[in-house]
C-alpha cells in the first residue's frame, strides 16, 4: 500500500476569467510508474473513507482518476457537470445554491459528472471547499493498492464492487444516508 496526501500529488490553478466557485482546475504532473498499474484506491477526507475506485489499465491513477474525483467531490473545478438528480439536490441545498446561480450548472454525462451523494458531501464541507487552498488538499489522503490479490473476486472491478458494498463510502453510489426516524 502507498499512502499520499493529495497535497503531494495534486495541484490546482485558478482561472480568474471563470465564475467562482467553478474557477479552479485540478491537475497532476505525477509520472511515478507505481501509479500506472491496475489497482484499487481509497480517498479519505479528514480521516473518513469517502471514495473507493479502481483502475484496470496502465494509465496514471492520479492524473486519470484522482483528479476527476477531487473535482467532482469539492465542486471547485470548471469541468464539473451534474446529473439531473444531482442538480435537483444542489438546488435543495439553500446555502450552496447561491454560489451556483451564475453560470447555471451544466447537466451532462461526462468525465467530470457529480452525483447526489457528492452534493450532500460537498454541502457538509462547503465552508472548507469554497475556500479551497493547499491546506484543504492536505486533508485529503490517497491509499493506493497496486496489483491487488483479487481473492474470490473475478477481477479488480469485482473486488472494488465488493469493497464499496462493504464500506459504503459517502461519495460512492453504494452509500445510502441512514434514516433516523
Amino acid at each position: 500500500m502507498i499512502v499520499k496526501s493529495l497535497y503531494d500529488v495534486v495541484q490546482f490553478r485558478t482561472d480568474w476569467k471563470l465564475q467562482f466557485p467553478c474557477n479552479l482546475e485540478f491537475y497532476s504532473n505525477n509520472t511515478d510508474d507505481v501509479f500506472k498499474s491496475p489497482g484499487i484506491f481509497y480517498l479519505f477526507f479528514r480521516g473518513e473513507l469517502i471514495y473507493i475506485g479502481y483502475s484496470n489499465n496502465h494509465q496514471n491513477i492520479i492524473t486519470d482518476r484522482v483528479v476527476r474525483q477531487l473535482a467532482t467531490i469539492t465542486f471547485r473545478d470548471f469541468r464539473l457537470n451534474f446529473t439531473q438528480a444531482a442538480l435537483d439536490s444542489l438546488i435543495s441545498q439553500n446555502e450552496m445554491i447561491t454560489y451556483f446561480r451564475n453560470p447555471i450548472p451544466r447537466v451532462e454525462n461526462s468525465d467530470f459528472v457529480t452525483s447526489v451523494n457528492r452534493v450532500l458531501f460537498a454541502s457538509n464541507h462547503w465552508d472548507e471547499f469554497k475556500n479551497l487552498n493547499n491546506q484543504t488538499l492536505k486533508l485529503f489522503e490517497l491509499h493506493w493498492y497496486p496489483n491487488p490479490t483479487v481473492g474470490v473476486n473475478s477481477s479488480i472491478s469485482a473486488l472494488c464492487d465488493s469493497l464499496k458494498k462493504k464500506y459504503k463510502p459517502r461519495c460512492n453510489k453504494e452509500y445510502v444516508k441512514p434514516y433516523l426516524g
